[in-house]
């Protein structure tokens, strides 16, 4: 009777503890900081012979309250090129778009996962031929927590770009990006939120995008606590 009472008190207690920790945040926070412990190392025996004090990332940072921002896009007043538009996406087209995704990555099928193959790489250098548009793309895992999707834009990759620098893209494999499926070929509510953002930048943001078409699109998919490096 003792020991059952205890456990129940520490059952009791756990309950109480979980109930406002979220498990998948902390476990993924405490593998992305021990995963940058050579950076915490570097900064306390640095190797500089200059002297001069070294000017980590974090002392860079600022805050940024976007709090009055929802329902328009915005630029950093000082880091120019960093937008945001908070409610760019209603809850309805999130919810289309989640069910595009799901369909078009075979339910959430992550590659070299499940036995679910690889994507090969691009040949060296990609041939001129181009090779038919893919319909499905599995999520390919980059980094802790992290998986990503390419996408070529509605109106299709450029060829040169493609077989060039997108060739060399490590967080998609290196695959031939004139493979990847369209953004144009994707059905539904989904397809048509996704369009209405690719549009976003050169409509809302045109003092930064205006007549510059988008190269390439990449969805994310990122677990709580998950770092994502730029």
């Amino acid at each position: 009777p003792d020991s059952a009472l205890t456990a129940a008190l520490r059952s009791s207690r756990m309950q109480r503890v979980t109930r406002w920790v979220d498990p998948t945040y902390l476990r993924n926070r405490l593998v992305c900081i021990s995963l940058s412990q050579s950076s915490f190392i570097g900064e306390e025996f640095q190797t500089d012979p200059s002297g001069l004090p070294p000017v980590f990332p974090r002392d860079q940072c600022e805050r940024w309250d976007v709090d009055a921002l929802r329902g328009a896009a915005a630029q950093h007043p000082h880091q120019r090129g960093l937008w945001i538009f908070p409610g760019a996406l209603s809850p309805d087209a999130c919810a289309d778009i989640t069910s595009a995704v799901e369909r078009l990555t075979g339910g959430h099928r992550v590659q070299g996962e499940q036995g679910v193959p690889v994507r090969a790489a691009a040949e060296k250098p990609p041939p001129a031929a181009p090779p038919a548009e893919e319909a499905a793309w599995e999520w390919l895992s980059y980094g802790h927590a992290r998986w990503m999707v390419p996408l070529q834009p509605a109106g299709g990759v450029c060829d040169a770009f493609a077989r060039g620098p997108l060739s060399e893209l490590h967080s998609h494999g290196c695959t031939d990006a004139r493979s990847w499926p369209s953004l144009g070929s994707l059905a539904c509510g989904g397809g048509e939120a996704l369009r209405a953002l690719e549009g976003l930048p050169a409509s809302a943001m045109a003092d930064g995008f205006r007549g510059r078409p988008p190269l390439f699109l990449q969805l994310q998919r990122l677990q709580r606590g998950a770092s994502a490096g730029v």
